[in-house]
């Protein structure tokens, strides 16, 4: 029964080791601690997450610095060791019958010493009780975990994710994913700013992993009492980084102050738990001793302690070098030292003493040719050098130095009869010793130990077995698919067996199909290690294996078990033979299809050459007429660049002005999206299948081109100084819009190259602080290093400043563009959720390349007020809700979404992007066309939040799209039906019917409004101009203040009012819209009159609303050039 448990016992053997060799680094860990008192307490955690690497590396580094005594300080290979497996050996030639053979080899392996046995079964027991203790933490940690979940459920929010409870004594946090911090109902207020700062710490530094990690790992070696001292340690280091982390943070003076908050929460430690991260339970009388003490680290102590780590990684991550086995090894006859040379018939022949001996002491003689004689399996050996020797004396030899000896081996049988002694030396070298078969030596040998990749085996195939096993492979990999492809079938034979009249073929097989549709495309095919066995019978051959490796963790062993060991390396090696592999294949594939391999080089210069063809936008014009029926292959012929990360990307250069951006899960999926994409200030884009191809062509074709450059930055805190921006604009000036524009222009100063950096710090010393940072903020001078003669040799450095109400706002870049001799760097502000009120400056530094500003007549820096195009929002919304919703519902002649924004959050993560939370009600609907009517063929309207990240080229990458399902109690899910209450998807059907009706050009009408056309053009544009009449004293773009001109109210001249005038036609009017239904697609332009009033313009696709605050009906016009282009025109002209 006990031999059930066998395995288990080698696993926990295996655990053993790795823990013992972990208590090293340990030791030297607790041993450094002590050493490095005065060191920052986030290197001894870096320390321990060492040791847990060390606990969970699946795979052991052996080093000459490594300090470790032993890598396998209990011998698993030795006790847990098999028989010899016959499938890991050479082929074995029949010089004696295959009984024999079998018989000797089955001896072999059934031979074992009692005492192994009896190792076994203790390590088996051991391993049961290792379990039931791992069962019993794993219990201890669910109670405690149910028990704490039970006192919070009484919590009540205080703010964002911090929560009060009377039934706790002490504050901590509690959660993996989403964690909150809890805080005791009765808590004083004084001691609470500490408490949240130390717990927003933890938060940070991610220890509400860190510590459930340590005690996963102390949950499975909990029988090491050194890796327990090291998990209570852990927790106390923890919390000491915390506490430095606040006090440097808000500063030395509140030490006394933080002191006595521990001591209010301090509260008995009761037991050793994976969570939670209390504050006032671990070492408080420490804590509050290291708080009081607490200095500022000298950079000296920093680098030491940090070489300190690298140092006990280098030693303890790594085991020493084994020269200790001479297992899995192949060796060659050197340097006779004694031969037996009495008669001419027992003379040795060194050309055939190679051996192999595997994994398990299995020993062969190796013929050279690929084929090779069992000979037996080694054990342990006490005969000595001195009988060696003693026995040549006597045979009339002379006495042999052998060498120092670590370890003997013998072949013998049951009755101790030995035919072969190998003494493993202390330097690694291995003699062997033959016997005769009365006991006398024949000879003695020095080996040379060879890789398995320095012997050449004859692995040549007669034709007729090369067909068959192309065939057979071939077979193994087809499909029903494969009837228009090239199949191409390539191998590398890197071994035979030969076994009783079978043979095995050690293969590494590769299958590739092709297509051909003006270029060559790979589809289905595999690379991987095989093994064919193959017997001839009836003048040809018969398959009796088809043999392949299972994947993942199997793969590696499946490979070792089943081929020989000296193949081992080759056949876990996949890059060996790939290369060459590929190219046989592309050049079986390019000859089937009739291409000269030669002439193009394979299949990539082939496709190169067939993709060279420019798409013009002739091509997107007859193209675009295919609508929803485009797919990759329509482009194909094209040249273009893959681009993306995360989605497949295809981008198509038309010219300056227009591009096309293909974008999907693949080539072998239906695109998610096809953009023309037009590069003028307004950055539009439409997808060619839904869209109207040549007036969008017309309506951007003339514009002014605006280039999107590529540039990285830093957002660099100076300090504030009343002059620093007329210092600024002296010495690199500001643009002239600047007096005269709504937008808020900063100054700004090229700088080409170190002795002009120079030159700025000094004119600026005493206006700028060039030290002055903050914990996501470089100063000047950490990032000065970065702007050497090498970045000046292809790059300028562009500096704009800028000044901030709080020290808590931040700046990034939005885009770089350039246009007409402009180079514009746009300037996004992060408002932050709070802040002090000192004012604080920036420099906003940008790297640009050289190149791309050589031809620049001027430089502008700008702060953009709306920071996210709203056409790359619109895009990037209407594309997620059809992605999510498009399989759901039966499809029609056309599809469209909407969308109403209900709330919106932007903030930004370490790295300053930009990112955007909305909180939205979505629709998408499907229609088609029935007796000239309009037919819904499904409708989906769901509340949704999705998350994006703002890419420098203002296109939006979606993180997240979140649908709470029925039940979902979370708090987005509450905060979400919260915001969606009031809004049951009807306006956004709506909008999507008359999309649909527009689009397919039906004569329905809307339910809920009546399309009246009596003078329309004359009611709409009198309603317009009645807007433009009064005293305008600001302007809003969605919510966005921005400001006018002059400080005074202005009114917009005639001679605008008719330039706005003109921007529309074919207009239509209704009554009874709600614009508010709209605003999640919309672009909203408020104006506020000076007498309080005000008036808004609702921008949404080719329509725009109009709604006053003086109760009048709503209007709206259709079919202008674009409503966001008049959007813009209104705002730029009025402000």
């Amino acid at each position: 029964m006990i031999d059930l448990f066998h395995p288990l016992g080698q696993i926990f053997m295996q655990l053993f080791n790795v823990s013992m060799t972990a208590g090293w680094f340990v030791l030297a860990v607790v041993l450094i601690r002590l050493l490095l008192k005065k060191a920052p307490k986030w290197i001894s955690c870096v320390l321990w997450g060492m040791v847990a690497i060390r606990l969970v590396m699946p795979f052991s580094v052996e080093s000459a610095l490594s300090l470790v005594p032993s890598a396998e300080p209990l011998p698993v290979t030795n006790i847990y060791k098999s028989g010899p497996d016959i499938s890991g050996n050479l082929i074995y030639r029949n010089v004696n019958s295959g009984s024999q053979i079998f018989d000797a080899v089955v001896g072999t392996a059934m031979r074992e010493t009692n005492s192994i046995s009896a190792l076994k079964d203790n390590f088996s027991l051991l391993a049961c009780i290792w379990i039931l203790g791992m069962l019993a933490m794993l219990i201890y940690t669910v109670v405690s975990c149910f028990k704490i979940s039970k006192k919070l459920n009484e919590a009540m929010p205080l703010k964002d994710n911090i929560w009060l409870c009377d039934r706790i004594d002490s504050p901590f946090i509690f959660g993996l994913i989403k964690p909150r911090i809890f805080l005791p109902s009765d808590m004083n207020e004084a001691d609470m700013e500490f408490v949240i700062a130390h717990e927003k710490a933890h938060l940070k530094r991610r220890d509400h992993w860190w510590k459930p990690l340590g005690f996963m790992l102390l949950t499975i070696y909990w029988f090491n009492p050194v890796l327990w001292i090291a998990y209570i340690l852990l927790c106390k280091d923890i919390e000491l980084a915390c506490d430095e982390k606040v006090i440097r943070e808000m500063g030395m003076g509140i030490k006394k102050d933080y002191s006595n908050a521990l001591i209010n929460c301090s509260v008995p430690r009761k037991s050793i738990a994976a969570c939670p991260l209390a504050f006032g339970e671990t070492g408080v009388k420490g804590r509050i001793k290291s708080v009081l003490n607490y200095k500022k680290p000298a950079f000296w102590i920093i680098i030491v302690a940090v070489i300190a780590s690298v140092v006990l990684a280098v030693c303890f991550l790594t085991n020493p070098i084994d020269n200790s086995s001479i297992f899995n090894a192949k060796y060659e006859t050197g340097e006779c030292l004694f031969d037996d040379v009495v008669t001419e018939d027992k003379q040795t022949n060194k050309n055939e003493l190679s051996f192999g001996i595997n994994s398990t002491g299995g020993v062969y003689k190796d013929y050279g040719n690929g084929e090779g004689e069992y000979i037996g399996e080694l054990k342990d050996s006490v005969f000595l050098a001195n009988e060696l020797n003693s026995m040549i004396e006597e045979q009339g030899g002379k006495r042999i130095n052998i060498g120092r000896a670590q370890k003997v081996y013998e072949i013998s049988d049951d009755n101790g009869k030995k035919d072969y002694v190998f003494f493993h030396k202390k330097n690694g070298d291995v003699a062997v010793v033959m016997f005769f078969s009365d006991g006398g030596i024949m000879s003695v040998f020095n080996l040379v130990k060879k890789t398995p990749a320095d012997t050449e085996y004859n692995n040549s195939l007669d034709d007729e077995l090369s067909v068959f096993i192309d065939g057979r492979i071939a077979e193994h990999f087809q499909n029903e698919k494969s009837v228009n492809h090239a199949c191409c079938v390539d191998y590398e034979v890197l071994g035979k067996r030969k076994f009783f009249g079978e043979t095995t073929l050690f293969l590494w097989v590769m299958y590739q199909e092709y297509s051909f549709d003006g270029v060559l495309k790979e589809e289905s095919g595999a690379h991987i290690p095989t093994a064919i066995t193959v017997r001839k019978e009836n003048g040809g051959y018969r398959l009796v294996e088809y043999w392949e490796p299972r994947d993942g963790s199997y793969y590696a062993k499946d490979i070792k078990d089943k081929f020989p060991f000296y193949l081992h390396n080759k056949g876990i090696d996949s890059q060996r033979y790939v290369k060459q592999q590929i190219a046989r294949c592309e050049a079986l594939a390019m000859e089937h299809f009739g291409l000269d391999y030669a002439q193009y080089d394979g299949i990539d210069g082939y496709n190169t050459v067939a993709k060279n063809k420019p798409l013009t936008l002739s091509d997107v014009i007859t193209l675009s007429n295919k609508k929803d029926k485009l797919t990759w292959t329509d482009f194909e012929e094209f040249r273009y660049v893959e681009t993306g990360s995360g989605l497949y990307i295809r981008h198509y250069e038309i010219d300056e002005m227009f591009s096309l951006l293909i974008g999907g899960s693949g080539p072998n999926e239906e695109p998610m999206y096809i953009y023309l994409h037009a590069s003028d200030e307004w950055d539009f884009q439409i997808d060619i299948r839904q869209s109207d191809v040549e007036a969008f062509i017309n309506e951007h074709q003339k514009n002014p081109v605006v280039k999107n450059l590529s540039a990285n930055w830093h957002c660099i805190p100076v300090g504030y100084h009343e002059k620093t921006y007329s210092k600024m604009t002296e010495i690199g000036g500001i643009s002239s819009n600047a007096y005269m524009n709504k937008i808020q222009y900063m100054p700004v100063v090229k700088i080409e190259d170190v002795n002009e950096l120079q030159s700025f710090m000094k004119k600026l010393n005493g206006f700028m602080s060039f030290d002055k940072s903050y914990s996501d903020a470089p100063s000047f001078n950490e990032v000065k290093a970065e702007y050497n003669e090498e970045f000046f040799e292809t790059s300028s450095l562009l500096l704009a400043y800028t000044s901030s109400p709080t020290t808590a706002h931040r700046y990034t870049v939005d885009n770089i563009t350039k246009s007409e001799g402009t180079v514009t760097v746009n300037i996004a502000e992060i408002d932050p959720e709070g802040g002090d009120t000192a004012m604080e400056g920036w420099l906003v530094a940008v790297r640009v390349s050289k190149e791309d500003i050589a031809d620049a007549e001027k430089i502008d820096a700008l702060i953009s007020t709306v920071y996210l195009n709203q056409m790359h929002l619109d895009n990037a919304v209407k594309t997620a809700i059809s992605r999510k919703n498009s399989e759901t519902i039966l499809k029609g002649e056309y599809s469209c979404a909407a969308y109403e924004i209900l709330k919106s959050e932007k903030f930004s993560d370490e790295s300053q992007n930009l990112k955007i939370k909305l909180y939205l009600t979505t629709c998408y609907a499907s229609y088609s066309t029935k007796n000239n009517g309009l037919e819904t063929m499904g409708l989906i309207t769901e509340p949704a939040v999705m998350t994006f990240a703002q890419n420098t080229d203002g296109t939006l990458l979606l993180l997240e799209h979140y649908v709470p399902i029925k039940g979902d109690n979370s708090d987005e899910a509450k905060k979400l039906y919260e915001l969606s209450f009031a809004h049951n998807g009807e306006s956004l059907s709506e909008i999507c019917r008359m999309d649909a009706q527009k689009h397919l050009g039906t004569n329905v009408k809307s339910e809920e409004s009546e399309i009246k056309n009596d003078d329309a053009g004359q009611i709409i544009k009198l309603r317009l101009e009645d807007i433009l009449s009064k005293e305008i004293s600001s302007i809003e773009i969605n919510s966005s203040t921005r400001l006018l001109r002059e400080q005074e109210p202005i009114r917009v001249t005639e001679e605008q009012k008719e330039k706005i005038l003109s921007y529309i036609y074919n207009i239509r009017y209704t009554e009874a819209v709600d614009y508010q239904t709209m605003y999640g697609s919309s672009y909203i332009v408020k104006l506020n009159y000076a007498d309080g009033s005000s008036a808004e313009i609702v921008f949404m696709d080719k329509y725009f609303y109009i709604y006053s605050s003086d109760g009048q009906s709503i209007y709206y016009a259709d079919e202008t050039d674009n409503s966001v282009n008049l959007a813009y025109y209104i705002v730029d002209l009025i402000s």
